[in-house]
């Protein structure tokens, strides 16, 4: 019970309408370098405000096991 034989499809040409929308440029362009720089700046704010959040809820919850236990 072997599967038939299927030719390889090789691949198709891009149409020529599509060519004219291709980038011309290797490498990455100023707009995505752009992009990349505010997405490591958002990131690195997001941890930051995640870790002083986690900080300042361990103090709360220290502060009133403190007070429950008194």
């Amino acid at each position: 019970m072997t599967p038939a034989a299927l030719p390889q499809a090789s691949l198709l040409p891009l149409p020529d309408v599509l060519l004219s929308s291709l980038s011309r440029h290797r490498g990455v362009s100023r707009r995505m370098q752009h992009w990349r720089l505010a997405g490591l700046i958002s990131g690195v704010f997001l941890l930051l405000a995640m870790t002083c959040s986690f900080v300042s809820n361990q103090r709360l919850v220290r502060s009133i096991s403190d007070h429950l236990t008194l």
